[in-house]
């Protein structure tokens, strides 16, 4: 977790940095070997733009405030999960975190050219 408002570390905020992949990858795994259900709750889950890479990592709930479940849940209705795992796999193939997050948003904007802008970022959120 990183303090996205305090600009001194706000910088830190990497949800797609390929360790906190591998870490959320590592925790799904360790749910699902117990049987118990994996969910995630915040910024991350409640942001169109991560939610095919979510769903491929195999979280069973996401969490997020109300105002982002349209958004999220556009994603998910449209959502192929085989889909969604060869592009997580094409995505932690690369290896800085530029490079995975310059991919998941051109593969965002290419499969949901009315929800995200040019820079991959939902478009009701671009900055004027």
């Amino acid at each position: 977790a990183i303090d996205r408002s305090n600009r001194d570390v706000a910088y830190l905020y990497r949800p797609l940095h390929l360790g906190v992949l591998r870490l959320i990858q590592s925790s799904v795994e360790g749910a699902q070997a117990a049987g118990i259900e994996c969910a995630m709750c915040g910024e991350m889950a409640g942001d169109p733009a991560y939610v095919l890479v979510l769903l491929a990592l195999g979280l069973d709930t996401l969490s997020m405030n109300p105002a982002d479940i349209p958004k999220v849940k556009r994603v998910i209705r449209a959502a192929d999960v085989g889909d969604a795992r060869k592009m997580l796999d094409e995505a932690m193939a690369f290896s800085s975190h530029d490079e995975i997050e310059r991919y998941v948003l051109e593969q965002m904007q290419k499969r949901f050219p009315t929800l995200f802008s040019d820079a991959g970022r939902v478009a009701s959120e671009r900055s004027v």
